[in-house]
């Protein structure tokens, strides 16, 4: 591996490496996976595919760019991961379930090595904000691509296995990309990136276009998150047109107009009305299983410890003494947090999420707030978010921006 960075620095110094591949291969390669899986050629969970290969050279890199004051909350959450999957695999002493554990902490373990690396390349003014902002959103645009184009060709493969409106492209989570371009949406239009030139608003409407055409749950929030905010800078006057022509429309086109948005979300929609109540339908059926989980969830003598440092990846809530044999995760990543890690790794859930609120709310910066306040609920309610390499990112520009962002409000 020296030689190998040995090799990378003679001829292209190695952050450049790094970043290239962090913005501009990752998303090629996370739709050549995402082919690969949706194809059936590989199993979605299938270990050593191009997408984990890239984040693992990726990984070993930024490890590198850590400040020594920062390398010490690596080793910490190294030493903690480790300690809680190898101790609870001697619980269910299955091989194959040490190593989807140690997979799943890997995909902990990555996003945090890649904030401290950016952080620290900032800091050390290799790289500015200016410069980790426009990387983002040329990653945003390449990933925008890869919706946009397969939706026109009609090659892509759709959001949900139900089919509908949705596409994901090439992507093999529709829900992992539609929160990153629902971030990315929110944060450039707070930036107003989009005013920088006429090559960046082409970018920006791919991005719009992308966030509409994969159609999930989330992507609709952000997309109506995205118009109010539009709609609150016109001026009074082209308020109030906009207003009433749009009611006026409404009321004489009613029917047609809910038609057209059954069709463009006909699956959210064919949930919403077979749901029994609203809770089963924004959850997507989550909560079913989430009380499962509990009821299955044993404390009892020698698992009296599993609600404090918990269970591990593997094992999570299931009961030792039936001998699991199978992985799965609930989609909710508060409560798959407790479950793995204990109330000890929902306390640092819980930081992770809530320090960036604050400190957006002590600003007055709505935008900022309102975007991470909706991946939060996200996470909670729908995960994709803290195990996903593509939806993280998000949550690592939010991270960067607090640190080193021009805090001037869009009004």
């Amino acid at each position: 591996m020296n030689y190998l960075l040995f090799i990378f620095q003679k001829r292209w110094p190695i952050h450049i490496v790094f970043v290239f591949g962090l913005f501009y291969i990752a998303p090629f390669i996370d739709a050549l996976t995402g082919y690969l899986v949706l194809s059936g050629i590989t199993s979605e969970s299938s270990i050593g595919s191009p997408s984990q290969l890239l984040r693992g050279c990726l990984f070993l890199m930024s490890i590198s760019f850590i400040r020594r004051s920062s390398v010490n909350i690596f080793y910490f959450f190294i030493i903690y991961f480790l300690s809680v999957e190898v101790l609870n695999f001697f619980l269910y002493n299955n091989i194959r379930g040490l190593v989807i554990a140690l997979v799943t902490a890997y995909k902990l373990l990555y996003p945090i090595c890649i904030y401290l690396a950016l952080k620290n390349l900032v800091f050390k003014q290799v790289l500015s904000f200016d410069d980790i902002k426009k990387l983002f959103f040329n990653s945003a645009f390449l990933y925008s691509i890869g919706i946009i184009v397969p939706f026109f060709l009609n090659i892509g493969f759709p959001t949900y296995e139900d089919g509908g409106f949705g596409t994901k492209g090439f992507f093999a989570s529709g829900n992992g990309l539609g929160m990153f371009l629902g971030v990315m949406l929110l944060f450039l239009y707070q930036q107003g990136m989009y005013k920088t030139s006429r090559k960046d608003l082409i970018k920006f409407a791919c991005v719009v276009l992308a966030v509409v055409f994969i159609a999930t749950k989330a992507t609709a929030i952000f997309l109506i998150i995205f118009l109010i905010l539009l709609f609150l800078r016109l001026s009074a006057w082209l308020k109030t047109l906009i207003a009433f022509t749009l009611l006026t429309y409404i009321y004489i086109k009613y029917d047609e107009i809910i038609s057209a948005i059954k069709i463009m979300f006909d699956v959210i929609a064919y949930r919403y009305e077979t749901s029994p109540d609203f809770f089963t339908f924004i959850l997507s059926g989550r909560n079913i299983m989430i009380r499962q989980a509990f009821e299955e969830y044993s404390i009892e003598g020698f698992y009296a410890l599993r609600p404090i440092i918990g269970s591990g990846t593997f094992l999570s809530f299931r009961d030792p003494a039936n001998n699991p044999q199978f992985f799965d995760m609930l989609e909710s990543d508060l409560i798959d947090v407790f479950f793995m890690y204990g109330i000890l790794g929902v306390a640092i859930y819980g930081y992770i999420f809530l320090k960036p609120a604050f400190f957006f709310f002590q600003k007055k910066l709505w935008i900022p707030l309102l975007l991470f306040s909706t991946v939060l609920f996200h996470s909670i309610l729908a995960g994709h978010v803290i195990f996903n390499g593509m939806s993280i990112l998000g949550v690592i520009l939010m991270y960067i921006y607090t640190s080193f962002g021009t805090f001037k409000r869009v009004h």
